[in-house]
This record gives structure tokens, C-alpha cells and sequence, in this order.
């Protein structure tokens, strides 16, 4: 099966998504997957990058162009299916292959993402075109489940695939390697992403720190993880 992904979030650029994606294309077979990326880096995966700007601001609409190349690159490909790194831009993109090309289209979904799209009335009419004429719409956990079907989407169209770990980093004593490095001890309840606001660390922290001690005397936090917020983290935790 030939698949083309399309993916305006791809290395160079650092995220959830970023990571999320290249590891899906990284488990696929090689010579299956053409990746459509700006400035697209191939250091992450085997398979072919192709490096394209997605947006022309003054042309309308600007993602015209892209849209014109990707048509004809479904044809050279001959891609059996569009998987579409997010509901949009990409999704409104894989939409319109299918109603041109007739070529199936997977939604890839996370959770502040549709959180956002589906207040705005506009974008949630467009969101749900997207959304109920996908073959398949991809979601990372139960709270955008429970949004995807507000929004219609069916409960045969969903498929979950939850974020994963690289075998690499896996090892049979590499868990015991790491908590004596950190002097961690058991039981330890473990977070782990970027240390940014939106991701509510600082939530946590205030919430385990208002567990009942004589319930839990002995579960420690343990953060992994870098980013804007580690120091008002860790004096956060401190306090």
C-alpha cells in the first residue's frame, strides 16, 4: 500500500505532533510512505521527504498551490491513501484528493487541537466535513474520543493509537539503571512532556501535593521532561 502523509508539523521543528508522526511513518515498511513536509527533514525516517511550502499569503486561497502539487503527486505516487497529520490544513486537503481522486483519507486528532476548532462555529462546520468523510480518524486518547463523537464523527471511522516509546529506549534493567540515578524510589507516579504552560504541570504538582498523607505516605512525582517552565517548575515543587 502506498501511502502519501501529509505533515505541516515535521522535523526540524520540536513537538508532540512532530514526534508523534515521524514514528508512525518511521514503523511503516520502507518504499510505502511519500512524507509532504515543509522544509521536510529526512533524518527522522527512511522513507522519501519531500520538501514543499504549504501557505502563499498573497494568493487566495493559499494553499492552492500545494494542493495543485499534491494532486499530481497522488497520480505519480500513485498513493492508495492520504494519512493527514491533522484535521487542518491537512485534513481540508485530504478531503478534497478524495472528492477529485476518489483516494481514501486518515485524520490524525489530538486534544487541544479539536478542543479549539469545535468553538468556533465556522471552523466546526468545516471540522466536521472534514472529520465524517474520513475513512478512518486517528485519536491519542478517551477525552478526544468523547469530542470526535460530539462532533458526529462514528464509532467505526475511530481508531486509537496511543503515543509510544522507542524499543531503543527500553531495556530489562534500564528502569532500576534510571531510578538509581535520579534516587527515585517506589511507588512514583511519572509525568512525562514538555515543560510548557499548556501542558499543566504546574496543575499536577499543586494537585499531588494536596494528597492525603495518610493515604498515600510513601507515592512520589517524578516530571521528565525540559522546556520554558522547568525553574518556576521545580521552585513550584519545592514550595
Amino acid at each position: 500500500m502506498k501511502v502519501l502523509l501529509l505533515a505541516e508539523n515535521w522535523p526540524p521543528r520540536v513537538g508532540g505532533i512532530e514526534n508523534y508522526l515521524t514514528h508512525i511513518a518511521g514503523y511503516l515498511p520502507d518504499d510505502t510512505v511519500t512524507v509532504v513536509a515543509p522544509k521536510g527533514s529526512d533524518e527522522m525516517v527512511s522513507q522519501e521527504v519531500i520538501g514543499k511550502k504549504f501557505f502563499f499569503p498573497i494568493i487566495k486561497p493559499s494553499w492552492l498551490p500545494l494542493y495543485r502539487s499534491l494532486k499530481k503527486l497522488a497520480v505519480e505516487k500513485k498513493s492508495d491513501v492520504v494519512f493527514c497529520g491533522k484535521a487542518f490544513f491537512e485534513g481540508y486537503v485530504g478531503y478534497l484528493l478524495k472528492k477529485k481522486l476518489g483516494i481514501p483519507y486518515v485524520v490524525f486528532t489530538y486534544a487541544m487541537e479539536i478542543e479549539e476548532w469545535k468553538v468556533n462555529r465556522k471552523e466546526r462546520k468545516k471540522l466536521e466535513k472534514v472529520l465524517l468523510n474520513a475513512d478512518a480518524v486517528v485519536y491519542i486518547n478517551e477525552v478526544t474520543k468523547d469530542s470526535l463523537l460530539d462532533l458526529g464523527v462514528e464509532e467505526k471511522q475511530l481508531v486509537k493509537i496511543w503515543p509510544g516509546v522507542d524499543d531503543a529506549y527500553i531495556s530489562a534493567d534500564g528502569d532500576e539503571k534510571v531510578l538509581s540515578k535520579y534516587g527515585i524510589k517506589k511507588p512514583y507516579i511519572l509525568s512525562v512532556g514538555r515543560l510548557i504552560e499548556r501542558k499543566g504541570f504546574d496543575d499536577l504538582i499543586e494537585a499531588f501535593s494536596g494528597l492525603d498523607q495518610v493515604k498515600f505516605p510513601d507515592i512520589h512525582l517524578v516530571i521528565a521532561g525540559d522546556g520554558d517552565m522547568k525553574d518556576e517548575l521545580s521552585g513550584l515543587a519545592r514550595d
